[in-house]
């Protein structure tokens, strides 16, 4: 993300300020500055250039499997790396939950609060005769953010894309 260096007045101390903030672009810079307290002179605005990737960065990204340009900044780097340790984080609890230890509602709530939707069907082994395919009861979780007809919909046209990709193959 950019940086600028934005020069201003305090608002209650009346002093000079001179402070850098990320921001998309100079506009944003100056709100962030104004929400700071600062009475901002608009033509003392800069963008800074980037900072270049250190090597130990570069080195510790390519450690990690990262895949980046050479003339990648510290920042971007550092926010690569930052996503590549937290999804080995998640990964490694996810690893760690069992599916004896949670219930299918924790399940779909999980996936919910990862911002994905999802359809859980259960049902137990033993009690469908899967060459008639009777006796099935279906347990079935949506997340929130599926409405009932969200996800009756998407079942339907999952069966159907199934039966029809399936179709040729008999």
């Amino acid at each position: 993300m950019p940086r600028f260096e934005v020069v201003g007045i305090g608002r209650e101390t009346g002093k000079k300020r001179v402070h850098i903030y990320e921001a998309d672009n100079k506009e944003a810079a100056i709100a962030a500055a104004s929400a700071d307290g600062t009475i901002v002179e608009v033509d003392k605005i800069r963008q800074l250039p980037e900072i270049p990737a250190t090597e130990s960065q570069k080195q510790y990204a390519e450690n990690l499997g990262i895949e980046f340009s050479s003339d990648i900044s510290k920042l971007a780097i550092s926010r690569l790396i930052d996503v590549k340790l937290n999804k080995d984080f998640d990964q490694k609890l996810i690893n760690q939950i069992t599916l004896s230890n949670i219930t299918p509602s924790q399940m779909v709530e999980e996936l919910y609060n990862r911002n994905l939707g999802a359809i859980l069907i259960t049902f137990e082994m033993n009690e469908v005769d899967f060459k008639n395919f009777t006796g099935a009861k279906f347990n079935i979780n949506r997340t929130d953010n599926l409405t009932e007809t969200e996800m009756q919909a998407l079942v339907i046209t999952m069966g159907y894309q199934y039966a029809k990709a399936i179709e040729g193959k008999l």
